[in-house]
């Protein structure tokens, strides 16, 4: 096998971890003079995970902000290794996720805030826009806030 002279960061899904509820957690994995794995703080079942892309299908619940709180973590450790690459420093796997915290506060995972920034991040078609700015509405009026968690909701 080759070595690397660049950290791999991917997002797995742990399968022989399995959870009371019958879902597996998602682990970073970070490949660079050795392997290092740490559990994301999400979990989702298998049939939901998406390997290829790395993200949550959307048919699972709550799916937009597991996927936000996945690629913030996933980001973070980016901007770190690019950080240290611009530089050119050494860094190990653990260097890169030093500070790479998830947010469950939800300040940042508000419906609203996760439909924006995937409006923003991918390239939508317009119809796909306009049903997710109908769901948020229809959500915005069932629950009489303008910005909620989807939790608050289940």
């Amino acid at each position: 096998m080759a070595k690397l002279s660049s950290a791999s960061i991917r997002l797995v899904q742990k399968l022989n971890r399995k959870t009371k509820d019958g879902e597996y957690p998602i682990y970073i994995v970070i490949c660079f003079g050795g392997r290092l794995e740490r559990a994301c703080g999400v979990t989702c079942l298998q049939k939901h995970w998406d390997a290829k892309h790395e993200v949550i299908k959307a048919a699972a619940p709550n799916a937009p902000v597991l996927n936000k709180m996945l690629q913030d973590i996933k980001g973070k450790a980016m901007e770190r290794k690019n950080y240290f690459e611009f530089n050119k420093m050494a860094y190990t796997p653990s260097m890169l996720l030093e500070d790479v915290k998830t947010d469950f506060s939800g300040a940042k995972n508000d419906f609203k805030r996760v439909m924006e920034d995937l409006i923003q991040e991918r390239r939508l078609k317009p119809n796909t826009v306009k049903n997710y700015t109908n769901c948020y509405k229809k959500l915005k009026d069932f629950s009489g806030k303008d910005r909620f968690i989807v939790d608050e909701l289940t």
